[in-house]
């Protein structure tokens, strides 16, 4: 017959003391008998079935000894006389020379320091007593050297672009008062046209079409405020037949100049051409009609800038008489007087003529 032993029931080893499983680590051992098939498992140290036991009771109380630290080894300390024989000798401390006894040291200390006296022109400004603010004018004065500089700067820059080209046309001929014209139509702030726009509609007046055509150019770039050069350039592209272009050259030019009657009723002509050109032909009548409503706003603006203009109002007439106002077509023929306006009395198809050439100011 066996005698009970220690078992793990997870890994099935056999141990002589009790506790945690050293194989496995991860049950407790218990008591088994293998005098049984297939062995039994016991709550103490004895089968109450065949009487077997541990084979030395004590052994199941027995627990694992305590881990035990080794003996901790101390170095021999050596003697004190034989540290001291080691150690190097002290090095000996100067001491200080002794105060000769005729020095009264006393009396030095209390002697104040004599220190050089402060100029006042160098002395720091004190802050003023009483809460009373600082000058105003000495903390304005960087900002008004600021603006003095500003200030010069920009009579200088004036100077440079005004009296420096001045002296230059005294030298090199030519009138200032023309020069400054030319200057202020450039930048729109004097009236009237310039002298390159002159000579292009001289040139075109004259035929010379090459001439007008770069004389006008030129004026159109150089004079961004003035639409003449731009309405005399929609005439020679309307005598080349070129119609869209010549609409752009008028609208160009009533954006620039709003308020001049003469690039009104160009542009107006121009729709009005336009809405004769399209109207009959089907899906273009509706554009012929839009034509005729453009037309007829910038005639009325035309006339309000300058009553006085009969070729405006004959032509305002032909486009109320193609809107079917025939009262007010007529009212407004009537006071046109004779033209080339009349034969829109019958509602036909017209393309307006050149109109007269504008007055060439001096």
């Amino acid at each position: 017959m066996s005698d009970v032993v220690l078992r793990c029931p997870n890994c099935g080893t056999t141990q002589s003391v009790a506790g945690e499983c050293e194989a496995c680590h991860e049950a407790e051992v218990r008591y088994f008998c293998p005098n049984h098939t297939p062995g039994r498992w016991l709550d103490g140290p004895v089968c109450a079935a065949c009487g077997a036991r541990v084979e030395r009771e004590g052994a199941a109380r027995r627990t694992r000894p305590p881990r035990t630290q080794p003996p901790r080894r101390e170095t021999p300390r050596e003697p004190m006389a034989t540290r001291e024989a080691a150690r190097p000798p002290l090095r000996p401390t100067p001491r200080r020379p002794a105060r000769p006894p005729t020095e009264d040291w006393s009396e030095r200390v209390r002697t104040p320091v004599e220190r050089a006296p402060v100029p006042v022109d160098d002395a720091p400004p004190r802050r003023p007593i009483g809460g009373r603010p600082p000058d105003i004018g000495a903390a304005l004065a960087p900002a008004v050297g600021c603006v003095g500089r500003l200030v010069t700067l920009l009579v200088v820059i004036t100077i440079a672009f005004t009296v420096l080209p001045l002296v230059g046309v005294a030298l090199v001929g030519g009138s200032a008062r023309e020069w400054i014209v030319d200057q202020g139509q450039r930048f729109g702030l004097v009236e009237g046209v310039p002298a390159q726009t002159r000579r292009g509609i001289a040139a075109y007046q004259a035929g010379d079409l090459i001439t007008a055509e770069r004389e006008l150019r030129e004026a159109a770039q150089s004079y961004p405020r003035s639409g003449v050069a731009l309405i005399y350039l929609a005439r020679m592209r309307t005598d080349d037949g070129d119609l869209e272009r010549a609409g752009e050259y008028l609208r160009e030019a009533v954006a620039r100049e709003p308020d001049n009657a003469l690039a009104h009723r160009e542009l107006a002509g121009y729709y009005l051409t336009r809405s004769a050109a399209g109207r009959g032909s089907g899906p273009t009548d509706a554009y012929a009609s839009d034509d005729l409503l453009k037309a007829q706003a910038h005639y009325e603006r035309a006339l309000q800038l300058d009553p006085t203009d009969a070729y405006a109002r004959g032509f305002y007439g032909c486009v109320l008489a193609d809107l079917g106002q025939t009262v007010n077509a007529e009212r407004m023929l009537a006071e046109a007087g004779p033209g080339p306006w009349e034969r829109c009395v019958h509602r036909v198809p017209l393309t307006p003529p050149a109109p007269p050439e504008a007055p060439t100011p001096p």
